[in-house]
């Protein structure tokens, strides 16, 4: 509150912070109070300029409810309305939730994902509609809160595409596939192949894959759209943009790698490392792997079983099965970004080694100091290479001290956004067997014992709990 005190008459005016509502409070009831108080009160408000809701009557009448040990409220302005941002509206449907077709009798079709989404020449992909005004405010001064102006929206850019200025709509330029990305809209070409194998060699094309048969071992596909294939994947290298769905399963042999943009769909995943900027989703099981997902990591269909391995997720982890009976080490962690925690461990590894080498030379620095200060009472000196040896210490330990403190300042800042990014949820729909290691953020839990039906999550106190 800001207050301002009226000498002379035992009332007060005051504003609240925002200016949008003023008060009065009194020493003594309103009823009690002469005709000449109340005139005073009435000019008072009038010489702070006061801009009232009701008439003279209805103030004063106001006024004599006041018990004298109440705040009543005199008048309110009202604020302003802020402005609406801009959006984009996305008027192509794009398939890419990774669901396979459920065919009339029942049965799962996992070779049709239906995540081929074409888009033809001239056709609108999406409109870019402008920001729209709001509605200007007002204080119990009467002056004018302005309201606050919506954001343009960014303009997405990709390729083949073109947007026309006066429309605001967004055309494609050629037949292909669409995909949708942050702030951007492209539309590929697909290439579609039997087999990734000796008949191909390794693929890097700018669209999208369509493998109808397997990727061999030993071969590369790059793509910069969507990497469908019907077969399976057999220890091979998979990097996409965009989504990657395997019918089959991805089986690594501990050298497979994936790296996907998107979401990454497969029966099963076996001795692989993968990776996937949206989630990873599996029908049967994720077996002695590393799984890192910004997003989701799901195993509730078939088997539903995560065991061995590291399963790392952004935001959560469902299975039916988590672990085995032999009490396998299965390590599930979430609220952790997998990107954020590379760059933690690099940095430790960085630091650590500069404090090494800072204490080295600081240490060689100091013999060569006391050696030079013992000569120079005699009136001696080091030798030149010896003296040139230290100044250059010296210029080294500054420089250490500097690379330190700028890495411990990056450390301090990844390490809050670390703890500020402690969420999530690991859900056991079925079985979690001991051997199993939680992680949500930063915090642990062994299982030790065998439990059914079970969500993990973090309690008020910090900890993980179940429920």
């Amino acid at each position: 509150m800001v207050e301002e005190n009226v000498h002379g008459f035992d009332f007060t005016i005051t504003f609240s912070k925002d200016g949008l509502e003023a008060y009065l409070e009194m020493d003594k009831m309103g009823l009690d109070l002469t005709e000449s108080e109340i005139t005073d009160v009435l000019q008072e408000i009038e010489k702070k300029g006061i801009v009232l809701n009701s008439n003279e009557s209805e103030i004063i009448e106001l006024i004599q409810t006041s018990t004298g040990l109440d705040k009543i409220t005199i008048a309110t302005g009202f604020a302003p309305i802020d402005g609406t941002d801009g959006y984009i509206e996305i008027l192509s449907k794009e398939e890419k939730d990774g669901k396979p077709l459920v065919l009339n009798d029942g049965r799962v079709d996992f070779y049709n994902l239906g995540l081929v989404t074409n888009v033809y020449e001239n056709d609108k992909l999406a409109v870019v509609h402008g920001p729209k005004d709001g509605t200007d405010g007002k204080d119990v001064k009467g002056n004018i809160i302005p309201f606050k102006q919506g954001k343009n929206p960014k303009i997405p850019h990709g390729k083949n595409i073109k947007y026309n200025e006066t429309t605001g709509e967004i055309i494609a330029l050629i037949n292909g596939q669409v995909s949708f990305g942050e702030n951007s809209i492209n539309v590929f070409e697909v290439l579609e192949v039997k087999d990734v194998d000796f008949k191909t060699g390794n693929i890097d094309f700018v669209g999208n894959v369509i493998v109808n048969g397997a990727v061999k071992d030993g071969f590369t596909v790059i793509a910069h759209g969507d990497v469908t294939v019907r077969g399976y994947v057999d220890s091979s290298f998979i990097v996409c943009k965009g989504n990657l769905t395997v019918s089959g399963g991805i089986q690594g042999r501990n050298k497979g790698k994936v790296d996907a943009g998107g979401n990454v769909v497969a029966r099963y995943i076996e001795n692989c490392e993968i990776r996937a900027g949206g989630s990873i989703i599996v029908k049967d099981a994720i077996m002695h792997s590393k799984a890192y997902a910004k997003e989701k990591i799901i195993a509730v269909e078939g088997k539903g079983l995560l065991v061995g391995g590291l399963i790392s997720a952004g935001k959560e982890i469902q299975s039916k099965t988590m672990g085995s009976h032999l009490a396998t080490v299965t390590e599930l962690e979430v609220g952790v970004n997998p990107e954020l925690r590379e760059r933690l461990q690099s940095l430790a590894k960085d630091l650590n080694q500069k404090i090494d080498e800072n204490k080295k030379a600081k240490q060689a620095q100091r013999i060569l100091g006391v050696k030079q200060e013992q000569l120079l009472k005699i009136g001696k000196d080091l030798p030149p290479e010896q003296k040139g040896l230290l100044i250059r210490l010296k210029f080294t330990t500054k420089h250490l001290d500097e690379s330190i403190k700028t890495l411990q300042s990056e450390q301090q800042e990844l390490m809050e956004k670390l703890l500020s990014s402690a969420s999530g949820s690991i859900k056991g729909h079925k079985t979690v067997y001991p051997g199993v290691r939680l992680t949500i953020g930063t915090k642990n839990r062994n299982i030790s014992d065998i439990l059914s039906t079970s969500t993990f999550t973090l309690a008020s106190d910090g900890e993980i709990t179940i429920s």
